[in-house]
């Protein structure tokens, strides 16, 4: 963009000598900018219909001029040549900003005043306009630009830094489909007016031909890092459904794009699809590529935008449900964010039951898209029954769902709370609570592990910190003002124990009189090794308050406890209480299992893994028998033990050796056996052809596997003092097995040889003889099945016999074959036969000759 600064004072006056003089300074930039250069729009305007910044102007004045004193000062301009560079009619202040647009050859001179703060424009009096809306002074137009619809231009003025925005109220028209723009023009900085920048801060749609109705709008954001950032909603509306979408696309500086829709179909006049026992009302669904969601639990389903009860809000106010999605939640990540090597896929419904079961289910699923192959399955609802269904129900029970799968954790979750407001028989009568089941699988934190529980766990149990805490599932209910009833219940089974229990108390207050009653039972069976401790009470008191209280408490507690089975009773009446022993004492050490005992029912079974990881080809069979095929150009495989390694092997042979580097560890303990100090080998032999095979010293790499392991097996041994369960520092970090990784097999790089003169070629002269060219037909081919296996016989079986003869022959002339100057040790026929379906992946084609043979 070229500029020409210039710059003109003049100073005029009246006919007195005292009379004071009046004097303006302009200056005036040329600028070479139009809108074509706006994003998204600016390639939809005509070149000769665009509207071009000529320049940028400045007048500086000694004081706020009449109409008399600014046609002196434009005489006095026009006097020493300065062409259209004038002073503006109506300036009240000294200082005032301006730009010369040209709109397909038509001038217009867009003046503002700069306020007292100089942060803001006013409008000049007397300059036509339809009005001004805050700093911005708009000129009307009301012209077509191709496609392109102006209404009115603008100027604006804003600071920090010093910049003029000449602003556009433009729409665009495609087909019927009308785009409005939003925040659309151009910024000349005050400081460097050549580098003019384009602005669009959003697009609007429309279509309303009924009976179709559409509407919509899109934000351009500006967001450090990213080269794009745009957020939009759209709906569509007909005299029977409502849909509306919401969507965002980003780019990351130097990364791809990330963008994602999603959708929410919602049925007018409450009107469904499908029988009564099961009608679908409403639908939701979306996906995103290059962006992750964020999974709930289940105490957030009732905030989740994405379930299709929760994006009701979507249809009132699409905007505000985007911004819902995308900005920070109470954990401080967003619902949906770009992620690149990620993408998720979700689909909902709502549906009702004869009108009196509701619920809203979505599927989602996140997974990777690059080297990243992790995923997590969710399924989430919200179910709501009221009973009956009118004004004063009897009951109404709200349930919230979530189950997911994470392969990067490799562990189940399944989670359901009761909603808030759930209540039964009365409004008073208020439900909650929740219930969890999880499984860890095997390549998670605590392989074999898993919970399941409703309403929490016994008090003496010190949950571990993987155990979802789930709350007590409890009824609360003030029956009268008087009257007041409080129970609450769990049950928890893991793989150390069973625990349940549960506790009812019921209070009376009138006047001076008080009275209640509390009976509670709590019972805890841990398995490996065995035990049961079960604790229950019931207590009744009483209480008057007149001049001084009196109380009086009758109540009965029995603790139970084996094996050996034993209990002491308390009893507690008036003040006195007086224990009642029976059976056998407590045990002061709790029994342990037995090195059989353990393995069988702790270690899950096979103790011992070998997983492929890289270089697996498709394999010929499926099941436990099956025989891997690896690509020859590399792979790699791990081991993993249930037991922590404590010094690894490799064997060749009869020799045993540590890997290069290996160094070991100390020894562990055996919590549930009671041992501290023991040893775990882990040895690795490979064969090839039955023979011992050094892996070093054929280039394998090998490098150990660490990761945690649960406590509550390699913790502290149970001793006098060491409770039976877990304790919260539930892990440790552990050797788990190796990782064997194989190197290519090497390449002969001997190639082929030529020379110049066998590549080199004589012109011929004479005539060029052209022969008549006739196709031949094609024969067709076909595919059967047992061709590889017919040819690998061949090759291995009838053919091999008479190899073998020729080949001992040979031999016996000194002309036996070799391979890079040894002598074959096996027939490489055999050897290709054996990896026949490594080298063809599928039958080949079988063709016919012209005497019918195959």
């Amino acid at each position: 963009m070229d500029e020409r600064g210039e710059r003109r004072a003049v100073e005029a006056g009246g006919g007195g000598g005292g009379t004071p003089r009046a004097w303006a300074v302009l200056v005036r930039v040329d600028l070479k900018a139009g809108l074509r250069g706006v994003p998204v729009v600016g390639d939809l305007v005509p070149v000769d219909a665009d509207v071009r910044l000529e320049a940028l102007s400045a007048a500086a004045m000694s004081q706020g001029q009449g109409p008399d004193e600014v046609r002196n000062l434009n005489e006095a301009l026009a006097r020493i040549g300065s062409g259209d560079l004038l002073v503006p009619t109506g300036l009240k202040s000294r200082v005032a900003l301006g730009v010369t647009a040209s709109l397909a050859g038509r001038r217009e001179d867009l003046w503002a005043m700069r306020s007292a703060s100089g942060r803001s424009l006013t409008a000049t009096d007397g300059h036509p306009r339809d009005g001004t809306a805050g700093a911005i002074v708009w000129v009307p137009v009301g012209r077509g630009l191709g496609p392109v619809r102006l209404e009115r231009l603008g100027v604006q003025y804003k600071a920090p830094p010093a910049t003029v925005w000449v602003l556009a109220d433009a729409s665009v028209e495609l087909a019927g489909l009308t785009f409005a723009a939003d925040g659309m023009g151009l910024g000349i900085p005050v400081k460097d007016p050549a580098h003019v920048t384009a602005r669009l801060d959003g697009l609007g749609l429309a279509w309303d031909r009924p009976p179709l109705k559409v509407a919509g709008s899109f934000l351009l954001r500006d967001k450090p890092g990213y080269s794009v950032m745009i957020d939009g909603a759209a709906a569509v509306e007909t005299p029977a459904l409502a849909l509306v979408a919401v969507g965002g696309y980003a780019q990351k500086i130097g990364e791809g794009p990330s963008v994602f829709v999603f959708g929410r179909l919602a049925l007018k006049n409450g009107q469904g699809v499908g029988p009564p026992p099961f009608r679908i009302t409403g639908a939701a669904a979306g996906f995103g590529f290059n962006s992750t969601v964020r999974v709930p639990g289940a105490e957030e389903i009732c905030d989740f935008p994405l379930m299709p009860a929760g994006a009701d809000h979507l249809l009132s106010a699409p905007l505000a449900y985007l911004e819902k999605l995308t900005g920070a939640t109470g954990s401080g990540r967003p619902w949906i964010s770009p992620a690149p090597g990620r993408a998720w896929l979700a689909a909902g419904i709502d549906f009702d039951s004869f009108k009196f079961l509701k619920g809203s289910a979505l599927a989602l699923v996140d997974f990777g898209t690059g080297a990243d192959k992790d995923f997590t399955l969710a399924l989430l609802g919200h179910l709501e029954a009221e009973f009956p269904n009118s004004s004063q129900p009897f009951a109404k029970v709200g349930l919230d769902l979530a189950a997911s799968y994470s392969s990067r954790t490799d562990m189940l979750g399944v989670f359901a709370k009761i909603s808030p407001g759930s209540f039964v028989v009365h409004e008073s009568c208020r439900l909650s609570g929740g219930a969890a089941l999880c499984v860890w699988f095997g390549a998670s934190a605590h392989p074999g592990d898993f919970v399941a529980t409703v309403g929490g766990y016994h008090q003496d149990f010190s949950r571990p910190s993987h155990y979802p805490d789930v709350g007590r599932l409890e009824l609360s209910w003030s029956v009268s003002d008087n009257v007041s009833m409080r129970g609450s219940c769990y049950a928890a089974l893991t793989p150390a124990a069973f625990m349940v229990g549960t506790e009812v108390k019921v209070s009376f207050h009138a006047g001076p009189i008080s009275a209640g009653c509390e009976v509670g039972i709590d019972a805890l069976i841990q398995w490996d090794p065995f035990f049961f401790e079960v604790t229950a009470h019931a207590d009744i008191w009483v209480e008057l308050d007149v001049l001084f209280t009196l109380r009086g408490t009758f109540g009965v507690g029995v603790d139970f406890w084996g094996p050996p089975t034993g209990g002491i009773a308390t009893v507690h009446a008036l003040g006195c209480s007086f224990d009642i022993s029976f059976g056998e004492d407590r045990p002061r050490k709790r029994p342990l299992l037995s090195w059989k005992e353990f393995t069988e029912r702790r270690l899950h079974d096979p103790v011992v893994e070998v997983h492929p990881v890289t270089g697996l080809l498709p394999a010929g069979g499926t099941g436990e028998d099956a025989i891997w095929q690896m690509s020859h150009d590399a792979f790699s495989l791990t081991t993993r033990s249930a037991v922590p390694v404590t010094h690894a092997r490799l064997r060749n042979g009869q020799e045993h050796r540590a890997p290069a580097g290996w160094k070991d560890s100390g020894p562990i303990p055996v919590r549930p056996v009671g041992l501290d100090a023991v040893t775990s080998t882990h040895t690795v032999e490979v064969t090839h052809n039955g023979q011992p095979y050094d892996v070093e010293k054929n280039r394998w790499q090998v490098d150990r596997i660490t990761g945690p392991v649960p406590l509550g097996l390699w913790g502290t041994p149970l001793g006098d003092d060491e409770p039976s369960l877990p304790s919260g520092e539930e892990t440790t970090e552990a050797v788990t097995g190796l990782r064997l990784t194989v190197p290519p097999a090497p390449q002969d790089d001997a190639g082929l040889a030529t020379t110049e003169k066998t590549l080199a070629f004589e012109d011929t002269d004479g005539p060029v003889l052209a022969l008549p060219v006739r196709a031949s037909p094609v024969p067709a081919a076909v595919e059967r099945p047992g061709v590889r296996a017919m040819i690998a016989a061949d090759v291995a079986g009838a053919g091999a016999t008479g190899r073998t003869a020729l080949v001992d022959q040979l031999a016996q002339w000194g002309l036996a074959p070799t391979s890079q100057g040894q002598p074959c040790p096996q027939d490489a026929l055999c050897e290709y036969s054996d990896h026949l379906w490594v080298y063809l992946r599928s039958e080949p084609l079988l063709c016919q000759d012209k005497k019918g043979a195959s």
